[in-house]
């Protein structure tokens, strides 16, 4: 059985950043849109688990991309990731994204981290799942002091 890769659509006109987040990302199927045009044509076509918006693009915005998003798929979560010091944290959860990195020193470790809890890892499918657990039913835990 083989594991799925989560795809994330990186939103992003700059290359040398698409590509390092394409190797820090490099367990994910991560493809590259780098106007707001594209961005629009691969998100209206096939469905990804994540998406990375930069904000300024040579076309639009972030904010375009990711109203438009939002007006087919409610669930999949948007991630910002610009250098605009204008952007704030407040602003993108209103356009209906779950969060904001800041292109800088911390760059890569806080996108590593906002992905890792946006994209849980899943489980090991060689693994058998982990049984419930069997209700307690009406009995209450014995609790000793």
């Amino acid at each position: 059985m083989s594991v799925t890769r989560k795809r994330i659509l990186c939103i992003e006109d700059d290359l040398g950043t698409y590509e390092l987040i394409s190797v820090l990302l490099k367990d994910a199927k991560v493809i590259s849109a780098q106007s707001t045009a594209e961005a629009l044509r691969r998100a209206s076509k096939t469905k990804f688990d994540l998406y990375l918006l930069d904000h300024n693009l040579p076309d639009g915005t972030g904010f375009e991309v990711c109203c438009y998003i939002r007006t087919f798929d409610h669930h999949t979560p948007i991630l910002f990731c610009t250098a605009s010091e204008n952007i704030t944290e407040a602003q993108v959860r209103v356009m209906g994204a779950q969060g904001l990195i800041k292109k800088g020193p911390n760059f890569l470790d806080d996108l590593i981290a906002a992905v890792s809890r946006l994209l849980p890892a899943s489980a090991d499918p060689l693994l058998p799942p982990i049984p419930p657990r069997p209700a307690l039913g009406g009995a209450r835990p014995i609790i000793h002091s």
